[in-house]
């Protein structure tokens, strides 16, 4: 299997170190606009290696390589959209990196254009591909809970973590949609395909009340006086082990670096299956956490991701079943979801087996624009995506 990859940020070298895991995988072409940054990733990551050919544009690989099975589009989240209609044009099977789009006008766009593609479209939604959640949606398909009444989940970022998006590109709407989004689209995602539902109508609160301009401070921490006993003071040792390919990273002050994204925000998402889901995003976490509970007329699962935890409880006899936390998480990228995004999408191009995503990821982001437009009016908003008639 021949891939290519668009794009040469960080998430490119999480697909990157599995791709080449994969027995009969090869890299064969990457690409970039920024060809000093290309020329540079390719020496670093595989060591100048002449039988990786280089593009300066998605168009011309698209156009020298017919030999290329699979395309992995790593690019700014804006060029999403643009990029996946040229390789489906071109034939070729793909994983769009989340989110799928930033405009409702694109994500309408690529439902049009994609919902019936016959290649592999995958997203990358990696949270689908951990056992954690892989177990969570087993257990609520077999009926365990009974019928599910409520869900619950929510993701809080410590200091270090939610500092950085007030630093990259991603701190500004017009690059990513909104912070809700950018991160948490996945999230979103898996709240409908865990209950096999769609979401209808959302409302939304929240805002950004820490990251507020001060003028005391200085607008780089290198120039701080408190820079010693900030909880968002640049760690530079942090930054590159963690956020190594993102250039636009600096020693911005967190309060007083334009931006426009919020630092919490809270949804209430009506699902089609009469479910009441809720959503929570802080950037303001002593510690990483991702959690879920889900509420049915049986039992009770509460699960915790980053700690591998899963419990159900029974609302018969209160007796408590505690799942191994060996079999809900693991230490890998994603907790193995990164590893099991590559591996599923391998298995689906050997087998000919045909996986769609965009629906999926259509659906992720209208309900996170969905919600920022119902944070900023104070209405619920319906989320409307048609299904295209068949061929």
């Amino acid at each position: 299997m021949n891939v290519a990859i668009i794009g040469t940020g960080g998430r490119s070298l999480a697909y990157r170190a599995e791709l080449l895991r994969l027995p009969g995988c090869r890299i064969a072409a990457l690409c970039d606009t920024d060809m000093p940054r290309l020329s540079a990733y390719h020496r670093a990551w595989f060591d100048g290696d002449p039988s990786v050919r280089l593009f300066g544009h998605h168009q011309e690989l698209l156009a020298a390589c017919p030999d290329v099975d699979l395309v992995f589009i790593c690019t700014p989240d804006t060029t999403h959209v643009d990029i996946a209609l040229d390789v489906a044009a071109a034939g070729r099977a793909m994983l769009v990196e989340k989110p799928l789009a930033t405009t409702a006008a694109d994500i309408r766009r690529a439902h049009d254009r994609l919902a019936a593609y016959d290649k592999c479209l995958y997203l990358g939604f990696v949270l689908r591909y951990t056992d954690l959640y892989r177990a969570i949606r087993s257990l609520v398909r077999s009926g365990r809970l009974g019928t599910v009444v409520t869900l619950s989940a929510s993701e809080n970022l410590d200091p270090r973590h939610a500092g950085s998006f007030f630093r990259r590109w991603q701190r500004f709407r017009r690059n990513n949609g909104g912070l809700l989004n950018a991160k948490c689209c996945h999230d979103l995602d898996l709240v409908a395909w865990i209950l096999g539902s769609e979401p209808m109508e959302v409302s939304a609160m929240g805002g950004r009340r820490i990251f507020v301009p001060d003028p005391s401070l200085p607008d780089r921490c290198s120039e701080c006086p408190i820079r010693e006993r900030c909880l968002y003071a640049f760690d530079y040792a942090y930054y590159e082990r963690n956020f190594r390919s993102f250039h636009s990273l600096s020693d911005l002050c967190v309060y007083n670096s334009d931006k426009d994204i919020v630092d919490h925000e809270s949804l209430l998402i009506r699902m089609t299956d009469g479910v009441l889901a809720r959503f929570e995003l802080n950037l303001f976490g002593a510690e990483e956490t991702r959690r879920m509970e889900i509420h049915g007329t049986a039992a009770t699962l509460e699960a915790d991701f980053l700690r591998g935890s899963l419990r159900i409880a029974d609302l018969r006899d209160g007796r408590v079943e505690t799942l191994d936390p060996a079999v809900a998480g693991r230490e890998e990228g994603h907790g193995g979801g990164d590893a099991g995004l590559v591996a599923d999408l391998a298995e689906a191009l050997a087998s000919g087996r045909r996986v769609n995503h965009i629906r999926a990821g259509c659906l992720a982001t209208l309900t996170a624009l969905a919600a920022d437009e119902s944070l900023a009016d104070g209405h619920p908003v319906r989320i409307d995506l048609p299904v295209p008639p068949g061929p």
